[in-house]
């Protein structure tokens, strides 16, 4: 549910939820199924292959393809109740924390100036350096599509987001505890 959640927030469409690769699956003796993610270059919206135009991703449901036969892990987690809340609670809590500019201009700053010089000198670099400049805020045009800013993602993102009432309303509070023993003498 967190890797859903995490997948749809961030708009990474080259992943289960979207293209249906870029991850492993590891049954886990201990605990169970994980899901392990990889290659995550093009997040916040830059894979291209749904043919979305930037403000259809900006836009994106959290609840990608969880109607989708064709994503059966979304379609079934997602059709159980208790599921869709946790995955919400999961989602709003990494829209709350992570996904405002004030959070990520303070990483892009300290990431530009560490790579910057050394990106100046790479004579096989894919774009200018105008361009890894200006794309901070604004959308780039290149032979492959339209990569997003990644700002301008956020931002907009973060304002469609908050207009729902998943991420709007107020958060439920905890009112009582209960310490479960499994029969296999496990903790919950």
């Amino acid at each position: 549910l967190w890797y859903l959640a995490w997948c749809d927030l961030f708009v990474n469409l080259d992943s289960y939820p979207g293209s249906a690769h870029n991850y492993y699956l590891y049954d886990n003796p201990r605990d169970g199924m994980n899901i392990i993610l990889w290659d995550v270059n093009e997040v916040l919206g830059t894979f291209s292959s749904e043919q979305m135009t930037i403000q259809q991703r900006e836009s994106l449901s959290p609840l990608y393809k969880s109607t989708d036969a064709s994503r059966p892990l979304v379609r079934r987690l997602l059709g159980v109740p208790a599921f869709r809340r946790r995955y919400y609670a999961h989602f709003r809590t990494m829209f709350e924390e992570v996904f405002s500019q004030g959070y990520w201009q303070p990483l892009i700053t300290k990431y530009q100036d560490l790579i910057t010089a050394p990106l100046n000198e790479d004579t096989k670099k894919l774009y200018t350096m105008s361009q890894f400049t200006s794309n901070v805020t604004g959308n780039l045009n290149t032979t492959m599509g339209v990569v997003p800013g990644i700002l301008s993602m956020i931002n907009n993102r973060r304002t469609y987001l908050s207009s729902l009432p998943e991420l709007s309303s107020p958060r439920p509070s905890v009112t009582a505890l209960v310490h479960v023993i499994h029969e296999a003498g496990d903790s919950v």
